[in-house]
């Protein structure tokens, strides 16, 4: 009985201190040093100082059993918050070294006092994530900004790659390429609708999820380059919602089409992005990789259509 209270007390607390983050907005769970690095650590020592006396200088117990709560956690988040797996995955190669780091110390430093237990300690090492969360909310974080580059050889002209990439009809069911991402319900893109044109035009884009992005044209130079900024509806399913908010800003998103000797061209495709957490490091992780698949995914688009409409026109 008491190994059950220790393991659920873990994963209690653990559910406190996500409760707490969220209240910076759902993706502050991905960029907080308290939640990603103070939370595990305690619920690892946590889990250690309730557990019954013999498991307290266990070291496999130590290193192991704070997966538990750690696990309960995520699977609370996700059962009233499915959409938020993304920022689970994200959260999981934090959440478990530095539980399992807070249950070894905890371990050893009742092993250094054969077993000895002060319920105190409890009080001590649970405030330490909200100390945290303190000093961050007083610490101005750093604004980084990123870039993020993809590029394809297409054997089309570049006026029929820039006639594929400015305005995207209905993407069928066959020509959506699998990603990772979507495995993790991020959502396919739809279409993407023009409307007006040259600098000044907006293109409608909408995903599979509700999701919809207005993105004002800023750079228009025909069958050569296409810049627009991303303006995310505030309306838009969780977490999306607070991309272009106070954590991460899509700034914007560009195409260029560079002909090549052989009639091919190579379209370029870059996204500016800007995080402001306290682990710019570790997000940029992640969003790059996240953003590199998602614009492999439009290029492969992209690059079907061109060179369909290339083969037809040539044909004739």
């Amino acid at each position: 009985m008491k190994l059950l209270v220790s393991v659920l007390g873990g994963s209690f607390y653990g559910i406190a201190v996500y409760l707490a983050s969220t209240i910076g907005g759902v993706l502050m769970m991905t960029g907080s040093i308290a939640f990603l690095i103070g939370a595990p650590f305690v619920v690892g020592m946590l889990t250690v100082l309730i557990a019954p006396r013999q498991y307290k200088t266990k070291t496999t117990y130590a290193l192991f059993m704070p997966a538990i709560p750690i696990t309960l956690l995520s699977m609370f988040v996700l059962f009233f918050q499915l959409e938020l797996i993304v920022c689970v995955c994200m959260a999981l190669p934090f959440l478990v070294p530095f539980g399992s780091l807070g249950g070894f110390l905890m371990s050893r430093y009742f092993t250094s006092r054969d077993g000895a237990s002060k319920p105190q300690q409890m009080m001590g090492v649970a405030l330490i994530p909200f100390l945290i969360f303190a000093v961050e909310a007083q610490v101005p974080k750093s604004t980084d900004t990123y870039t993020v580059r993809t590029e394809r050889v297409i054997n089309a002209d570049a006026a029929t790659v820039w006639a594929t990439m400015i305005n995207v009809p209905v993407i069928s069911e066959a020509e959506h390429p699998y990603i990772f991402w979507h495995d993790l319900g991020v959502p396919h893109p739809v279409e993407a609708d023009l409307v007006g044109e040259g600098v000044g035009a907006v293109r409608l884009a909408r995903y599979d999820n509700g999701l919809q992005l207005q993105e004002p044209v800023t750079v228009w130079e025909p069958n050569h380059r296409f810049v627009f900024d991303v303006v995310v509806d505030e309306n838009a399913p969780a977490p999306f919602h607070q991309v272009g908010g106070e954590l991460i800003d899509v700034l914007q998103v560009g195409f260029e089409i560079e002909p090549l000797a052989d009639g091919q061209v190579r379209l370029h495709l870059t996204t500016d992005y800007q995080l402001t957490t306290s682990l710019n490091f570790y997000g940029r992780l992640w969003f790059d990789y996240f953003l590199d698949q998602l614009q492999t995914y439009i290029l492969d688009v992209i690059e079907a259509r061109a060179e369909a409409a290339y083969t037809v026109a040539t044909d004739k």
